[in-house]
């Protein structure tokens, strides 16, 4: 199942209702359909949103993604269609253009209160969960796209991997294939407006 914005949207709204302080994100934005709605919540909360994205498809693969995806496979052909979308933002988006784990030091000074990961790889996800969970504000969330209970490859694997690694349980896991991490203070088992 693909990511839709409504999957994510409650979670959004409990860091923006809970005045979570930081910026927000999405690692993995394709064709933007999760991003721009996150996108204008972030502009009229007054927030920066950072955009991750090679546009070029995925990385090679590892022996943790078998063989799912080819390098270049989900290639939107470049961030000119994403760059003419982003334009009216302004300096809400901050766009960082390649691969996981290169273009992180780009974010390296930032905070999170929210960020959606959708990088259905391994190795780009495990990476992901490595460097933002120590940026992540107090009760701020990690939606990570692509859990499958018991998977132990591709995205999945690396959220079950980090969360043995790191010791951080996960708060949630959603019906639309997310896990959800939050910072501290959140340990809520439902799922927010019936999500």
């Amino acid at each position: 199942m693909r990511a839709n914005f409504i999957h994510i949207q409650p979670f959004v709204q409990q860091v923006i209702e809970r005045r979570v302080p930081g910026a927000f994100a999405e690692f993995g934005v394709w064709h933007a359909t999760t991003f721009m709605p996150l996108a204008e919540l972030a502009r009229l909360d007054g927030r920066v949103i950072h955009a991750v994205d090679s546009f070029q498809g995925m990385a090679a693969s590892t022996e943790r993604d078998g063989e799912a995806y080819q390098a270049g496979a989900l290639s939107v052909g470049g961030s000119q269609v994403f760059r003419k979308l982003a334009r009216p933002y302004g300096e809400t988006i901050r766009l960082h253009e390649g691969y996981v784990p290169q273009v992180l030091d780009e974010m390296k000074d930032a905070q999170f209160a929210f960020v959606h990961l959708d990088l259905d790889q391994y190795r780009p996800t495990l990476e992901s969960l490595r460097w933002l969970w120590p940026r992540m504000a107090q009760c701020g969330i990690v939606a990570v796209h692509d859990w499958f209970p018991g998977r132990h490859e591709l995205a999945a694997g690396a959220v079950a991997d980090w969360s043995h690694e790191s010791g951080v349980g996960m708060t949630l896991q959603t019906k639309f294939n997310h896990a959800i991490f939050t910072k501290g203070g959140l340990h809520d088992r439902e799922e927010p407006n019936g999500s």
